[in-house]
């Protein structure tokens, strides 16, 4: 049989709200993907119009199927009831909302409308103020053949360059975004609850994380400057997932850890607009006796220190990136970095600025980014498997540098076969010539070549200069 549920009633300004966490607890968890920050940011382009679209009661534009409305049934007051829409509060209706809405949009950008959707609030943008215009009256046109209800005192129907959605100001002529001055305020209103010797409890603190965490998708470096109190949090044994009415004192070093976010300038930033142009790209590896790393063609190596020798790979792994930073810093200033590594502690601390698991580790990527912040335009990690990350790799064991590297003896003498042997070597030491008497030279760019026949293995980085040759 089907068991009717008792919903748990809680009384909201706008009347009785039913509490379906009990009924969340029997439901499957789906995985879905929500429009992200991250996305609005690279879809912006240099002055946009803007127009935003709100839905009034988004959800109950769903009905649900007769058939299935049993298992959506709860009783009141001796009555039982089921909901005929897809009700508020239960943990699959973003999903089955989104989904539906993703379909419905579908014809829109293939008339050239650019939309973005994020459950019930929608963003129309164009290149032109006139275009914003045109496109929003199609949408408007299609909402209305879809039976789709316009919330019209949330939404923004005169085209502008300069619109707050998702709880962000987003502006086209400057192509800019930061928080809201809502979202900037309920932010200083929670830090300012939080006093030195005061008790709060843990969902207060729950609350006031969060606050921090969904900021940071705006605040470039927001995640780095929330850790502090992750960390103090763990050592007063902070669990989400405890009673969520234990009380935790606040020390000073708890206050301590909330001094970047009182300040109004670190709260108002936000990450430049536009799709992310081409990031340079430095491979790193670490052994427990030095560091290496590969750029363009060039490289880079050193050793360890004797109170390195002790250290976890995992640290000894980062602090190659940062040596290795530091090292091609001429080349690498304001521009978006891309680190490649076969550590995924690294990439995790680096991507995630900071973790909990490690705190030699979080300290060292807390200094990586905090150096990195005048320096580069933006710092991302992607992991390489081990084997395809071999001049690193070589150098960090106090290999070879890359241009010392040498053709296999039996690939050459293949060469030899088809186009007779050569008789001077242009580009090797005398360690890796392939042959006898000695090569030209170390720089044979600079060097008059011989009317001979020459064998070459440059560097990649030379190529140009040789092919030009």
């Amino acid at each position: 049989g089907i068991r009717v549920l008792q919903p748990v009633l809680h009384c909201s300004k706008e009347g009785w709200i039913i509490d379906l966490r009990r009924l969340n607890r029997s439901v499957m968890k789906l995985k879905f993907k929500m429009l992200t920050v991250k996305q609005v940011v690279s879809q912006i382009r240099s002055e946009d119009w803007f127009v935003t679209i709100d839905l009034k009661d988004a959800y109950f534009h769903v009905s649900i199927l007769p058939q299935h409305r049993k298992f959506l049934r709860f009783a009141f007051r001796g009555e039982a009831y089921q909901y005929q829409v897809l009700p508020f509060g239960l943990a699959l209706s973003p999903r089955t909302f989104t989904k539906c809405v993703d379909a419905a949009l579908v014809p829109l950008p293939l008339q050239g409308i650019r939309i973005l959707n994020y459950i019930d609030d929608w963003l129309i943008l164009a290149a032109s103020e006139s275009l914003a215009a045109r496109h929003r009256d199609v949408v408007l046109a299609h909402m209305k053949a879809l039976g789709l209800r316009l919330n019209a005192k949330k939404s923004v129907l005169s085209p502008s360059q300069r619109t707050t959605y998702l709880g962000v100001v987003w502006d086209s002529t400057t192509m800019q975004a930061r928080l809201s001055p809502a979202r900037i305020e309920s932010i200083l209103a929670a830090v300012k609850r939080v006093k030195e010797g005061r008790s709060l409890t843990v969902k207060q603190f729950q609350q006031l994380l969060g606050l921090m965490a969904a900021a940071s998708n705006v605040i470039p470096f927001g995640l780095l400057y929330m850790r502090p109190l992750q960390w103090w949090l763990k050592s007063k044994g902070f669990s989400p997932r405890g009673n969520p009415l234990r009380m935790i004192k606040v020390t000073r070093r708890g206050l301590r850890a909330l001094d970047m976010w009182r300040k109004p300038w670190f709260l108002n930033q936000g990450p430049v607009l536009g799709a992310r142009c081409r990031r340079v790209t430095l491979a790193t590896d670490a052994s427990l006796t030095g560091w290496g790393a590969v750029m363009s063609g060039r490289s880079a190596r050193g050793l360890w220190s004797g109170r390195h020798l002790s250290w976890h790979i995992n640290c000894l792994e980062m602090l190659a990136v940062f040596r290795a930073l530091k090292y091609f810093l001429p080349d690498l200033r304001d521009r978006h970095v891309l680190m490649r590594t076969d550590s995924t502690a690294v990439v995790y601390y680096i991507n995630h600025q900071g973790g909990l698991r490690s705190r030699p580790l979080y300290k060292l990527a807390h200094q990586i980014l905090v150096w990195s912040q005048d320096k580069l335009l933006s710092l991302r990690a992607v992991h390489i498997p081990g084997h395809l990350n071999v001049g690193a790799d070589v150098l960090s064991r106090q290999g070879p540098r890359p241009g010392e590297w040498m053709l296999h003896p039996e690939v050459v003498e293949q060469i030899w076969e088809i186009f007779g042997p050569a008789q001077v070597d242009l580009f090797a030491t005398r360690e890796n010539t392939q042959f006898h008497p000695a090569p030209l030279g170390l720089d044979a760019m600079v060097q008059t070549w011989p009317r001979l026949g020459l064998y070459a293995f440059p560097r990649i980085a030379l190529l140009p200069g040789v092919l030009e040759r």
